[in-house]
């Protein structure tokens, strides 16, 4: 817009104080944009925390067999179930968000449950022994 006469300050012109979300478009990793001719990349999605749970819940489960070797492995074993446990959990949660996943936060709660097992029903079974008086049958 000019102004009709070189004195006068042009009209204002109405801002637009909302901003209007466009869709993206799915781009592939690699693909040329039309307008530039840069490339764009899209990151990977992850999920740390399945990747987390699973890590944990196979050295809980390598702990509980090493355990049969040295006792003091048994010992630590149940951190390292309980870490799993809770991680999967939250990576199942978020693998339903992102859908990455999934399977891996399954895995690694499943460990978690089994570590703790292994952990559990042989102190449960001490108790039993030792509340009866030492005799099982």
């Amino acid at each position: 817009m000019q102004p009709s006469s070189p004195g006068e300050k042009p009209a204002s012109v109405p801002i637009q104080s909302v901003t209007i979300n466009q869709p993206r478009q799915p781009m592939l990793v690699g693909q040329p944009q039309a307008h530039s001719g840069q490339f764009v990349v899209n990151p990977t999605a992850k999920n740390t925390s399945a990747d987390v749970a699973l890590a944990f819940g196979v050295i809980g489960i390598a702990l509980i067999v090493f355990g049969f070797v040295l006792p003091l492995f048994c010992f630590l074993a149940w951190f390292f179930g309980l870490i799993a446990i809770i991680t999967g959990h939250v990576g199942a949660g978020n693998a339903m968000i992102s859908g990455t996943g999934l399977k891996a936060a399954r895995t690694g709660y499943i460990l978690g449950y089994i570590t703790i097992a292994f952990y559990l029903v042989p102190i449960i079974f001490l108790f039993i022994i030792l509340s009866t008086g030492g005799s099982f049958f």
